[in-house]
């Protein structure tokens, strides 16, 4: 009778598994995913030891301990935090997982299999039961086990990076919301190299190699205009009315950003194609869904898409053709053949137009035009010819 009440219950919360929506899936950034729980356990306390807020938990359908640093329901900020890890870290190997790690109120449909699998334990139900336990209680013991086993966790304090702490504080102008996005931070109007810093928290800013001591500050968000001022790096204040000093002695520095209006262009950086093509990279999904967003926040806004190429020369490009692919190459669908370059650009600023529709956007509010070669920002030969390749989106409605 035991095991038959057993088996109505499995039966009934796999029907809820598969009920669930999984819109409702958080993302996550994981950095670690480890067969064992206690490599799980000295790498989560070895992340936080270096201000990280590692945590772990197993994904069910692995049997995998995922050891993550940011749990959210933000695509973009997971995707966001995801870059930045791979490029200003060693951990190069971080990815976004999207779904439920443990026993969350969320279960994914993959948890189907570990309830299943339930069954086969039930003559030793003992064991699962203390594995259960023991998972749930090893974070308890966990930091003294690392303390003496893990070689590579220094007992003296983490060093303050080099540099003046500051946090650039990005706001909506319109409503003092806090506004997600980079800080680029350049030595001169017409530098082609910059760093980037994340807006909102505790960074840790290099002094210019210029002789004025001063950093030009660049903000773009999509969605508000583009932001431009001075930090002078001897008194990161010295200028800002509303700045003020942190709990840290960190200089905060309020940036108030401007919504985006008629006669505006929103320049996309992420907006790339493979070579010689109309066809998206992977990267581009996260600045075009942005423009979904704003579009979807300001219904009376209307926009051209700009597409650009290098140089005027015609060429033998790929197109999306049949295809329902927009981030992949698809040989059986794609069409090739030779264009010019204003034609190469227009595909290029259709397939984002499709993008958008995709995403249930107005198509009548969205109009594309090909600029060819015209607008090339670098030469043609030069180094950073590539970026000649992009889109533009001009407010023509708002």
């Amino acid at each position: 009778m035991k095991t038959s009440y057993l088996l109505v219950a499995l039966i009934f919360f796999s029907t809820e598994l598969f009920s669930q929506d999984q819109s409702q899936y958080p993302y996550y950034v994981v950095v670690g995913g480890f067969a064992k729980l206690d490599n799980a356990v000295r790498f989560t306390a070895f992340l936080n030891k270096n201000s990280y807020h590692a945590e772990y938990a197993i994904n069910p359908a692995r049997q995998r301990y995922y050891v993550y640093i940011l749990r959210t329901t933000s695509r973009n900020e997971a995707f966001e935090l995801e870059g930045k890890i791979k490029t200003e870290t060693a951990m190069k190997d971080a990815w976004v997982f999207r779904g439920q790690l443990g026993d969350g109120s969320l279960p994914s449909v993959t948890e189907v299999k570990p309830v299943i699998e339930v069954k086969i334990e039930e003559e030793k139900p003992t064991e699962v039961l203390q594995e259960e336990v023991k998972s749930d209680s090893v974070a308890i013991v966990s930091e003294e086990k690392v303390e003496e086993e893990t070689p590579v966790v220094e007992e003296p304090p983490k060093p303050k990076p080099a540099g003046k702490a500051i946090v650039f504080k990005l706001l909506s102008a319109a409503t003092n919301n806090q506004v997600n996005g980079n800080v680029k931070l350049q030595e001169s109007d017409r530098a082609t190299q910059y760093r980037r810093y994340k807006g909102n928290e505790i960074v840790y800013v290099v002094a210019p190699n210029n002789k004025s001591g001063r950093w030009i500050t660049v903000v773009h968000v999509i969605g508000y205009q583009e932001f431009k001022g001075v930090v002078d790096y001897s008194n990161p204040l010295n200028g800002i009315a509303d700045g003020s000093l942190g709990y840290e002695q960190e200089a905060i520095i309020p940036i108030k950003l401007e919504r985006v209006k008629k006669g505006d262009y929103i320049e996309l950086d992420s907006v790339t194609f493979f070579n010689n093509s109309a066809i998206l990279s992977p990267t581009s999904v996260h600045e075009l869904d942005q423009i979904v967003d704003l579009m979807n926040e300001n219904q009376n806004y209307k926009i051209d898409i700009h597409g650009h190429v290098n140089g005027k020369d015609s060429r033998e490009a790929i197109s999306r053709g049949t295809s329902e692919e927009f981030f992949k190459l698809d040989e059986a669908n794609n069409e090739r053949k030779k264009v010019s370059s204003k034609e190469l650009s227009k595909l290029r600023a259709e397939i984002v137009k499709d993008y958008l529709v995709s995403k249930g956007i107005d198509a009548s509010k969205v109009a594309v035009t090909g600029d060819g070669y015209f607008g090339m920002i670098y030469p043609q030969k030069s180094t950073l010819a590539h970026l000649n390749d992009r889109v533009e989106i001009e407010i023509t409605k708002d």
